[in-house]
């Protein structure tokens, strides 16, 4: 544990002793006949490892849950009615485990399959009345829960030091509610959190109203009410899963044609869908349909008044980064955004923007020299951007992570933004 931790010696015994006596009783929980207790607060305040983190927190969601349900008593008719049974039945269900996602970025993670693995273990090793089903469209009609679950980079505990902290919720599909939620800090302070295939592939940050619902419901407290357009969606957020699932695995066609039943979808105009499109098409070479797919994502991203680009430049420079089929990428996303700002008769504000290193000054500058740069060559696909959009550069004003580490964690933080503006007369 390091100092910024303020955490004293003396209390970091007692909470590795608190964990070891609570790893034993996960370990032993088959053979103990009082149910299974939701973990106490306190004993999540201290900052985990990863693994022991998310079995704890799992350990505890799926405690609670069983703890609303406990047997019930029967009355003495009930026991001659039974021949002598003396109680209910344990309650049983069904769960689907959700991607874990990014919660400062919008993005799934790798680490997602290694935390539900950890999740499922949990269920099979402590409560077996909980079975776990994939998340399929033909499954999420099915399961009695879905949990959901976020990392986000904090400040811990009023101090001035941040820490990562991991979020679960498992909400019930009937109620529409929050069933439990757990949530702890993370030791791993040199965690990447690298994003998925698609998501390390998208030319956008992909943060819309999905991914904001998904991180609302997974941080939300226990008896919550999920949002009902999010509940109502679930069928269409199984079948991107699906999708993610084989892109990420590098069957591009499947993924063509499940990110293509997605878009079909009146509930899924979302940017995950045609960044999932895009880039499966560009994996194949398709480039017609590919670009068709990035002028949905630049349209759905004006609409939504907001869109992050992943414009990569050279190191202290304007120019853009890339060779061959990167720089061809770019004349696409140049070509397309041009196009539909027009077309949306909207007025854009287009801002620069830098990590947290080197001086306040010089990156205000560098950032809106290289919006600038982007304005510039949009002017070549449609003269008219001149007057519907301004550029700006924000240097580090709105970092999103802020971590100045300059690398795959920070990487929203040099995005290149088009975001809606009221037109000046």
């Amino acid at each position: 544990m390091t100092d910024t931790t303020n955490v004293s010696a003396s209390t970091l015994f007692v909470s590795t002793l608190t964990i070891a006596v609570i790893v034993a009783s996960m370990l032993f929980a088959g053979c103990a006949k009082p149910p299974p207790k939701p973990l106490d607060r306190p004993a999540l305040d201290t900052p985990l490892s990863l693994e022991v983190a998310v079995r704890m927190i799992a350990y505890d969601l799926f405690a609670q849950i069983n703890n609303q349900h406990l047997p019930r008593a029967l009355t003495f008719a009930e026991r001659v009615k039974t021949q002598g049974k003396t109680q209910t039945e344990t309650k049983s269900f069904s769960f689907a485990t959700d991607a874990v996602m990014n919660g400062d970025t919008g993005e799934e993670i790798e680490l997602s399959a290694q935390i539900n693995d950890i999740i499922k273990n949990t269920a099979s090793n402590s409560f077996p009345q909980f079975s776990f089903k994939a998340m399929t469209p033909q499954s999420i009609g099915d399961v009695d829960l879905v949990i959901l679950g976020v990392i986000k980079h904090e400040t811990y505990n009023n101090n001035s030091a941040k820490f990562y902290r991991l979020y679960l919720s498992a909400v019930d599909m009937k109620s529409g509610q929050v069933k439990a939620h757990s949530e702890a800090w993370l030791a791993n302070q040199d965690l990447k959190l690298l994003p998925t295939p698609l998501f390390a592939d998208s030319p956008m940050f992909i943060r819309d109203t999905r991914s904001e619902k998904i991180i609302a419901t997974a941080t939300a407290a226990t008896g919550s009410t999920v949002d009902k357009d999010y509940l109502a969606a679930m069928e269409t957020n199984a079948l991107l899963a699906e999708a993610a699932k084989a892109y990420d695995e590098g069957n591009h066609q499947e993924a063509v044609k499940l990110f293509g039943k997605a878009a079909e979808r009146e509930d899924g105009q979302l940017l995950k869908t045609y960044a999932g499109l895009y880039q499966a098409h560009l994996k194949l070479k398709q480039l017609g349909p590919a670009e068709d797919a990035f002028a949905k994502l630049a349209e759905i991203g004006i609409k939504n008044g907001s869109l992050s680009v992943k414009f990569l430049f050279q190191v202290n420079d304007t120019r853009l980064f890339g060779q061959g089929d990167e720089l061809l990428e770019y004349d696409i996303w140049l070509r397309q955004l041009a196009r539909k700002i027009i077309e949306s008769g909207a007025c854009v504000e287009i801002s620069g923007h830098a990590s947290h290193t080197g001086s306040a000054d010089y990156n205000k500058k560098l950032s809106e020299k290289r919006s600038n740069r982007i304005q510039k060559q949009m002017l070549t696909y449609a003269p008219e951007i001149a007057r519907k959009t301004s550029a700006v550069g924000r240097g580090f004003e709105e970092n999103i992570v802020g971590s100045g580490t300059d690398d795959i964690r920070d990487a929203i933080d040099r995005r290149v933004e088009f975001k809606v503006m009221e037109c000046r007369q």
